[in-house]
């Protein structure tokens, strides 16, 4: 496919991508290193895409609503990832996240309702608020030992989920952040300096009857009287 069909700025920025509905692939050219935003938005007939490993940043909304999207290789330069980039891309199964990738934006894969599983690379910090939101099928996702914020609503609605990772340094637990995941059995916390960590009240809107959560040993007693945590009536160590 040639250039022709992509308008760019001086930064090698796309600015518009595809607009014919019809096209179902695409191959961006090599001097590209930003996906602008909505660069593609609504293309609801392409497949695929391959982009240039210059990629550094796929902006706000750059694929939203690519519901014919199946899969797609990210680069190995790319750092972060837009709101709403990939929302509604319905049939969305896998996205291989590079190692590098930082930041996860809002909204970036609401409504991938195909998602069925993602590995968040090591680097990543932040998730941002309704990332992940009613994401159906997605039935298991690995946090990284790094990770510091979930945000507000991220996992909202995963129904297909059943058990989550929470690593030692992770910071902050937003609203309804694991509302609505009502396949959700185990949670499995690092974390031992709860002093440290914000959790909203409601951040885990889960069975807590029979949910089992998994705390790191010799803290049981302090889950058992934090705010959030002593609300669950099954506190193991592991």
């Amino acid at each position: 496919m040639s250039d022709d069909i992509f308008i760019f700025d001086e930064t090698g920025t796309v600015l518009e991508g595809v607009r014919d509905t019809s096209i179902k692939s695409a191959v961006v050219p090599e001097r590209v290193k930003k996906i602008g935003e909505s660069a593609f938005s609504w293309c609801t007939s392409l497949k695929s895409i391959d982009l240039p490993e210059g990629v550094t940043k796929i902006g706000e909304d750059a694929f939203y609503g690519c519901k014919s999207l199946e899969n797609i290789d990210l680069p190995e330069g790319l750092t972060e990832i837009g709101n709403g980039a990939f929302s509604w891309c319905t049939f969305l199964v896998s996205i291989n996240l590079p190692e590098g990738l930082q930041e996860i934006g809002g909204w970036a894969f609401k409504g991938c309702s195909s998602l069925k599983s993602i590995d968040l690379p090591k680097g990543q910090k932040r998730i941002g608020e309704l990332a992940f939101y009613c994401c159906k099928s997605l039935e298991s996702i690995d946090l990284p030992e790094g990770l510091k914020k979930i945000g507000l609503g991220a996992f909202y609605g995963c129904k297909s989920l059943k058990s989550i990772y929470l690593p030692e340094g992770l910071k902050k637990i937003g609203l309804g952040a694991f509302r609505g995941c009502t396949n959700l059995t185990s949670i499995h916390s690092a974390i031992r300096d709860l002093e440290n960590v914000e959790i909203d009240d409601d951040a885990f809107g889960v069975n807590m009857d029979e949910c089992i959560l998994y705390v790191p040993d010799g803290t049981q007693e302090a889950y058992r009287h934090h705010p959030v945590f002593s609300k669950f009536k099954n506190i193991e160590t592991e």
